[in-house]
């Protein structure tokens, strides 16, 4: 069984607004955003990456390659 924290292969993380000049990345492939805003901003974010995977497979699927 993989190691739940590895850092080899692809991730997912979400990085906050700077505060003070500090920047607060979560892994949010192991675990959740705890700020309630940058939750929000995260889960929108998450939204739209998926539409836009929606989108573009559907696309494909009308034109396939070399049709």
């Amino acid at each position: 069984m993989a190691d739940e924290t590895s850092t080899t292969g692809p991730g997912l993380t979400y990085t906050s607004a700077a505060s003070a000049g500090t920047w607060t990345t979560t892994p949010v492939d192991h675990q959740a955003v705890s700020n309630p805003r940058d939750r929000a901003i995260c889960r929108a974010l998450l939204k739209h990456a998926l539409t836009l995977l929606d989108d573009a497979e559907a696309e494909t699927k009308k034109h396939p390659v070399g049709f």
